[in-house]
């Protein structure tokens, strides 16, 4: 083998060499930047989920109060959606409108 063959079989293994890892890093759907964004995208769904549960357990508890204690029922119906109880009134000394939370509240 002469040394321009030599030559040659070397560039163009260089050139294989770095082909391939190009293909390696930039690969579309499964290069290294591939990965690096769909494991950023998992930490930020696993923190989603964690977020969520966290507020599902949360609401599962305030269902188990409004469910099993009439007194918390009462507190959340008074100061929510503003329901009265038989002969009492609402002396309202502000000038703003409140919102409602509660939609279908009923006045008496």
């Amino acid at each position: 083998m002469n040394s321009s063959q030599t030559r040659f079989v070397l560039r163009f293994a260089v050139t294989v060499t770095v082909l391939g890892f190009c293909w390696i890093i930039f690969a579309p759907g499964f290069g290294m930047v591939s990965y690096v964004k769909k494991r950023n995208e998992l930490k930020v769904l696993e923190k989603t989920t964690a977020d969520m549960l966290e507020e599902n357990n949360t609401l599962r508890s305030e269902i188990d109060k409004i469910n099993n204690d009439v007194t918390y029922l009462e507190e959340i119906a008074r100061s929510d959606c503003g329901l009265l109880r038989k002969n009492e009134i609402v002396l309202s000394f502000s000038d703003s409108n409140n919102k409602r939370r509660c939609s279908d509240r009923k006045d008496n």
